[in-house]
């Protein structure tokens, strides 16, 4: 199931968050074994941050959407929320490229808020879909004006591009997710860049997460 970083950047336009999946589809064993094997080989933005994950039924968790759901535990340490937002949202772009939805289920309550003594963070509800499901035109997405969350000079491009990050409620604060698809759109345009994250503990209305520094590679327009 691993694919390559433009295949991740494609499903950027594809993904979309499944409000609701078709009951009449059903993940097959081999879907499920691929969905692990994918999960093992997601990168991490904090490398000392140990997860752990399973795929349960829904009906063992609150969620009232998908066939399954896969729980998220973590070791709690700085920047953990983060680290758990950049890695799984590799995961939403693979699924997509595989015709397997998936909806980030903050509000979901499972059995066991312990797991080999790391907390559980979130879960993200999956299930089969067909092709028509998925996004066709991105640009019909309910996305805020790019000049209302970019500031300076690098392309635009970039910019309209990463704003369809999925974020809670669709409210698009930009927190968690927004660094990996910034990433990928960097590298598709032919960016390469230094990420330093910033302090947690800042108290200031807009809340700094990273700074890049970027450098244009001259093999790429």
């Amino acid at each position: 199931m691993i694919i390559n970083l433009e295949e991740l950047y494609d499903m950027i336009f594809k993904r979309k968050s499944f409000r609701k999946f078709n009951d009449t589809l059903i993940l097959s064993k081999e879907e499920l074994q691929d969905i692990n094997q994918q999960i093992k080989s997601l990168n991490p933005l904090i490398k000392d941050i140990e997860i752990k994950c399973k795929i349960v039924p829904r009906e063992k968790t609150t969620c009232k959407r998908g066939e399954y759901c896969l729980i998220i535990y973590s070791e709690e340490k700085e920047h953990y929320l983060l680290n758990i937002g950049y890695m799984f949202e590799q995961l939403d772009l693979c699924l997509a490229s595989k015709n397997i939805g998936v909806c980030w289920y903050g509000m979901g309550k499972v059995n066991e808020p312990q797991y080999e003594n790391f907390k559980y963070i979130i879960m993200m509800a999956l299930g089969k879909g067909i092709e028509s499901e998925f996004r066709k035109n991105y640009k019909k997405s309910k996305r805020k004006e790019t000049r209302d969350i970019w500031k300076g000079d690098l392309s635009l491009e970039i910019a309209d591009f990463v704003k369809y990050a999925p974020s809670a409620c669709n409210t698009q604060p930009w927190r968690v997710i927004f660094l990996y698809f910034l990433e990928l759109t960097l590298s598709h345009n032919g960016f390469s860049f230094q990420r330093t994250l910033s302090p947690e503990n800042n108290n200031s209305n807009l809340i700094s997460i990273a700074t890049y520094t970027l450098e244009k590679n001259k093999n790429k327009p």
